[in-house]
């Protein structure tokens, strides 16, 4: 992994029968899967720069983008995305280090 990229471990469960979309009862969990985050997706979510000056923003706004992005690109309607709390961390703090400090790096 390099510091333009960042894995990011989730599982999914299935919420809905895909055939005749009724609930699922005691749905099954799925393997640890992965996906790779990279800087050029994560600026194009939003403008980091200015969210990273605001603590509740990234609080709120970092979650929604790994959730959002995971569910666009590697899941399907029918699967909730469960991702541990230590996972949204470890993707805050390559956003705050990588992402927002390539700004810092500019300007100097």
């Amino acid at each position: 992994m390099s510091n333009s990229t960042i894995s990011v471990e989730y599982k999914t469960q299935k919420k809905y029968c895909p055939c005749c979309y009724q609930k699922l009862v005691n749905a099954e969990v799925s393997k640890v899967r992965t996906m790779e985050l990279d800087k050029e997706s994560a600026l194009s979510w939003a403008p980091w720069k200015e969210i990273a000056e605001y603590p509740e923003d990234m609080e709120s706004l970092v979650p929604d983008y790994v959730y959002e992005t995971i569910s666009f690109f590697a899941a399907d309607s029918h699967e909730k995305i469960i991702i541990e709390e230590s996972e949204i961390e470890k993707v805050r703090s390559w956003i705050l280090t990588h992402v927002v400090a390539q700004f810092e790096d500019l300007a100097k």
